[in-house]
């Protein structure tokens, strides 16, 4: 008589943990709320050496390498700066250029590929959407799980790069980067960056463990006063770090942190 229930109980156990299953597979798909920290000097050393200019440990020289090569950011790299989304894009129009300028031992193609292989094995995989079909969106998603949001933000504290829009007493931290892109298959019309930030950090490479930050903060080597990246306005030359960094060469760059 009990065997009816039994099969029943059963049965509705297996939704249970099917329902489950497949709730979790698709949060896992969905970008993480906080983008993982890449340094862009990290980047650099792996880049470097994938790209087939040198294999080096050196931040300074892999920075020097790529320069040479035209490879960087629009205001060149900051060795302590976090690997976001517009930089990537910058990035990878310079690999393009320089590999179809006979300055890299590789294609197109094989160079892009590279980078994003190096990106994406920090757990990064952004490019760039150079389309246009999205113009008229221009607000960032909310975050699909708001009590996970509220838990992280609340034992975490605010992410530093964050794909969607920050909790409203938070929001005032942040600044907004209209830059449209791809984290695997989700789209997002740009991203949010603390307005400040000085956070240490830690990073393996070549069996070896290192220990830096991740931060907007500048040491002006003119003045030796501390400057603030801004990242909304990183990419322009012609502001304040954009005018120091462009006329002060990667090793002299690195000798001054």
């Amino acid at each position: 008589m009990q065997r009816p229930f039994v099969l029943l109980a059963v049965t509705l156990t297996l939704i249970i943990v099917l329902m489950a299953a497949n709730g979790q597979a698709a949060s896992s798909n969905i970008s993480p709320l906080s983008q993982p920290l890449i340094r862009e000097g990290t980047l650099a050393v792996r880049l470097a050496g994938d790209l087939g200019l040198e294999k080096t440990d050196n931040e300074a020289r892999a920075e020097d390498l790529l320069d040479t090569a035209g490879i960087a950011p629009k205001n060149g790299w900051i060795a302590d700066y976090p690997v976001t989304p517009d930089i990537v894009g910058e990035l990878q129009a310079s690999v393009g250029a320089a590999a179809d300028s006979g300055k890299l031992s590789m294609d197109r193609n094989t160079a892009i590929r590279t980078l994003q292989s190096d990106i994406s094995s920090y757990n990064l995989p952004v490019s760039p959407d150079t389309s246009g079909q999205y113009g008229n969106e221009t607000y960032a998603p909310e975050y699909p799980d708001t009590s996970a949001e509220d838990s992280y933000y609340s034992s975490q504290g605010p992410p530093v790069v964050t794909y969607y829009a920050p909790l409203p007493d938070y929001a005032y931290l942040y600044t907004w980067v209209d830059y449209p892109f791809w984290w695997s298959n989700y789209w997002f019309p740009g991203f949010f960056v603390l307005a400040d930030f000085h956070i240490k950090t830690n990073w393996h490479h070549h069996g070896h463990e290192y220990t830096g930050f991740v931060t907007n903060h500048y040491r002006n080597p003119r003045g030796g006063d501390t400057v603030r990246i801004d990242p909304a306005t990183r990419h322009i030359g012609t502001t304040q770090y954009g005018e120091i960094r462009k006329h002060q060469p990667a090793a002299q760059r690195s000798a001054q942190r």
